[in-house]
């Protein structure tokens, strides 16, 4: 999945790259993204208390008001934590991967809407003494969202995005696939690089997942610091 994501990105990339040098009025954007978020679980309290750090490549298209963006984040390292079950202590492993979809209109020069794909796929690998057991499982669904930027100046400028996604859970260990709802917002500076096409960010991400009907009611957080480096071909 990790792989055949990137090669489809890449291969996007070339595509669009192609079309960008025979089209005045279409900007290409690619770089790189890293987050490096922590991560709480309930219903059961502090379960998991961890971070990780997910780096990846992204890619946006604009045309006049319109825009599109694909981003994936591998993580370099998984969630790690140690459960209490029954009086053992377990020790898990949790890997998840985002592949974030995006495709809207500026409304105006500062205000944006666009619809949206979510995926996270991820591996849970729980050890006691020499045996361990894995499973994998995945969150995704469309949504909506807005983007905000507030100028500060020629270089620097605020922005803010938040989306709302109606998805799916769904587990190996299990045929049942659950309602969830994820809300994410990220937040912080944007700055271009004078006498060049380099941007960069720098913020915060917010992400929670709701899940009603797992184990009673589910959700899990993660927060950390976010930021991107793009090359702008225009």
């Amino acid at each position: 999945m990790k792989k055949s994501s990137v090669i489809l990105m890449l291969l996007v990339f070339i595509m669009a790259a192609d079309i960008a040098w025979s089209k005045d009025d279409l900007t290409i954007e690619a770089g790189i993204s890293i987050w490096n978020p922590s991560v709480t679980f309930n219903p059961v309290e502090g379960v998991i208390n961890s971070s990780s750090i997910l780096v990846g490549p992204k890619l946006n298209v604009i045309y006049d008001n319109f825009f599109s963006e694909i981003s994936y984040l591998i993580p370099f390292s998984g969630f790690n934590t140690t459960v209490d079950f029954f009086g053992y202590s377990v020790s898990e492993n949790i890997k998840i991967s985002w592949l974030n979809l995006k495709l809207g209109y500026m409304v105006s020069p500062n205000i944006g809407i666009y619809a949206g794909y979510i995926k996270n796929s991820g591996s849970d690998t729980a050890s006691l003494g020499t045996t361990s057991l894995s499973g994998t499982f995945s969150i995704s669904g469309p949504g909506a969202g807005i983007i905000i930027r507030l100028p500060l100046g020629k270089v620097i400028n605020l922005y803010a995005n938040g989306s709302y996604n109606f998805g799916s859970y769904s587990n190996q260990a299990s045929t049942i696939t659950y309602t969830c709802n994820v809300f994410d917002v990220e937040g912080g500076l944007g700055y271009k690089f004078l006498m060049s096409n380099i941007q960069a960010t720098l913020g915060w991400r917010y992400q929670t997942v709701s899940i009603p009907d797992f184990f009673g009611g589910s959700k899990m957080t993660f927060s950390g610091p976010f930021g991107s480096l793009v090359y702008s071909f225009r």
